[in-house]
Order: structure tokens, then C-alpha cells, then sequence
């Protein structure tokens, strides 16, 4: 049986819990987390999983295919690293931590004991994003010119800032969306105020062929989560907002001046943790090799870390 450990059942908890309870492939064992109350609720919604307030204590009294951390950013790479150390995958909540010498440890550790990582990026694991992908690599509607992304309204955190928690759901869309390509400009970035827990953010980065716009902030009257792409002959808008129509695309007519046609596609709609649960499982038990690897999730820790140089 793969049991699953879940590590904090704050806010995103509660949402891996129920994927991971849904999921064939996963037994949801145990969940632990400092907080009575939270442990109370967790045993309530599931009566037959174990409780911890020990992190350690659970995984030395158990044996587990994947240990799940949700807790404070502050605490991914500790948790991280002891459940790498007892020879468990790990399934992290964005991000794995917050500096690339912490990282590539981890890379080095769960290679060193044959163990996986993986990082809970859901956009990438998206229906809509995926559509987005196939439409930039064969190059439908000519290439891809510059990208908007806005992403506004979340819980305001203490543990981190709106960089490292909304902004990074954008630089790893833009990288799984662009792969191969190479910043060659972080052009500015703008700040409210440059505190350690700032609430809003704007990110301008130039490949060498497409642009790219990133707007952020916590604190706003109303959730956006709105990306438009420009291509040559279309414009797509992907909103996640909508429930069935995520997507808009706007096809040129001729050339002319603000003169398109309408296209709204059927994508999947398969809520995206439970594709990243099954991207877990395949790579695990499978041994499935795909895109969305330690390559990909070293490269988003190293672009989240060269923005921040310029703060």
C-alpha cells in the first residue's frame, strides 16, 4: 500500500488531503500538524486516517511511500531534508525553499538514496496551461510575442511574501511554458515596499523573443487570475476564474485593426492536484520520466533567486 504522511493541515492541507483521499492510487494514512484543533478536523472529515503533533514521531512509527509537507515556507527544507534522510518521497508545497543552496542539497540527498521530489506547482499539472503549451510548441497561431499574467487576492501570509507565493505560480508556468528559452533581461521590479512580507509585486522579464509582464498582490477587492498570451495571429486569454470556459481565443481576421473571430475551446477540466497526484504516482511506482522534473524544479529556484537579486 503507498501511504501518504500529509505535514501541516493549515490552508493548502486540507485541499491535498481531500486529492490524496480521492485517489486510487494513494492511501491517506496520517496527517500531522501542530495544531489540536486542525487534528480534530482532520479526524473528524477522515475517521480512519492516524493523527500526529510529531512530525518525526509519525514517520519513525510508520512506513510511508511519500511524506506531503504544507507547512510555513520558513520549515519546507528541514522537513524536506529528515524525510529524504529516512529514505521517503517528498511531495513539497511551493516552494521546496528559498535559496538554491538549499535545493541542490536536497537534489543531491534524495539522488544520493535513489528518493524523488517533487514540487506542488498545480497550474503546470492544469488543463488550460496544457492547451496553452501544445498551442506554443506547434506554433498554431505563430509564435508567442509577450505574456500578461495578473494574479491578485490570496491570504495574506506572515511566513513569507507574495513573490515566493503568488509570483513563483508565474515564473513556473512561464518556464514549463517556454521551456528551452533563456532570460535575457529582468527589465524592473516594482515594490509597494521593500519589507520582508511586501503584498504586491510587478516582474518584467525579456527572452529573446517574448516578453513577459507579471502583476501580484494579496490584498485586492477581487480574485484575478487572468493570463493573456499574444501570438502572432491570435490573442488567447486563460482565466481560472471560469468554471467551464477558461479559455478565449481571439483569431485575426485579415490583418485588420481589432478584427477577430471567437474560438472557446474544450479543454480538460480535471482539478489539477489530482494530475500532479498522479504525475506523483506514475514516477514513483512507474518510474515514469517526464518534462516536470529535478531540471525543471532546479530551474524555477534559480529564476525565483535571480529575480529576488533585484528587489
Amino acid at each position: 500500500m503507498n501511504n501518504v504522511l500529509i505535514i501541516g493541515y493549515g490552508y493548502w492541507g486540507p485541499k491535498l488531503s481531500r486529492n490524496f483521499s480521492n485517489s486510487s492510487n494513494f492511501n491517506l494514512h496520517s496527517i500531522c500538524d501542530l495544531s489540536n484543533t486542525k487534528l480534530k478536523e482532520a479526524k473528524k472529515t477522515y475517521p480512519n486516517i492516524n493523527i500526529y503533533s510529531n512530525y518525526k514521531k509519525a514517520i519513525k512509527n510508520n512506513s510511508f511511500k511519500l511524506v506531503v509537507i504544507s507547512t510555513p515556507t520558513i520549515t519546507h527544507f528541514k522537513i524536506a531534508k529528515y524525510a529524504l534522510s529516512q529514505n521517503i518521497n517528498v511531495l513539497v508545497e511551493k516552494p521546496l525553499c528559498l535559496s538554491i543552496k538549499e535545493h541542490l542539497y536536497l537534489n543531491r540527498l534524495a539522488k544520493k538514496n535513489n528518493l524523488k521530489i517533487f514540487v506542488d506547482y498545480p497550474f503546470v499539472h492544469s488543463g488550460s496551461i496544457n492547451f496553452v503549451k501544445e498551442l506554443i510548441n506547434k506554433k498554431k497561431y505563430g509564435k508567442i510575442k509577450s505574456i500578461e499574467s495578473y494574479r491578485e487576492q490570496a491570504p495574506i501570509r506572515k511566513d513569507t511574501n507574495v513573490f515566493w507565493d503568488l509570483s513563483i505560480h508565474d515564473i513556473s508556468i512561464i518556464i514549463y511554458l517556454l521551456s528551452e528559452k533563456k532570460i535575457s533581461e529582468i527589465k524592473t521590479v516594482n515594490l509597494v515596499n521593500k519589507n520582508t512580507n511586501f503584498k504586491k509585486i510587478s516582474i518584467f522579464i525579456k527572452y529573446k523573443n517574448t516578453d513577459v509582464f507579471i502583476k501580484n498582490n494579496w490584498d485586492s477587492p477581487t480574485k484575478v487570475r487572468l493570463i493573456k498570451f499574444v501570438f502572432e495571429k491570435a490573442i488567447v486569454y486563460l482565466d481560472e476564474n471560469e468554471t467551464l470556459y477558461k479559455i478565449k481565443i481571439y483569431k485575426k481576421l485579415n490583418n485588420q485593426f481589432n478584427n477577430y473571430s471567437l474560438e472557446v475551446p474544450s479543454i480538460d477540466l480535471t482539478e489539477p492536484l489530482m494530475n500532479l497526484i498522479n504525475h506523483t504516482y506514475n514516477c514513483i511506482v512507474k518510474n515514469k520520466k517526464t518534462s516536470l522534473d529535478e531540471k525543471f524544479y532546479t530551474e524555477i529556484t534559480k529564476t525565483m533567486t535571480k529575480i529576488e537579486k533585484n528587489l
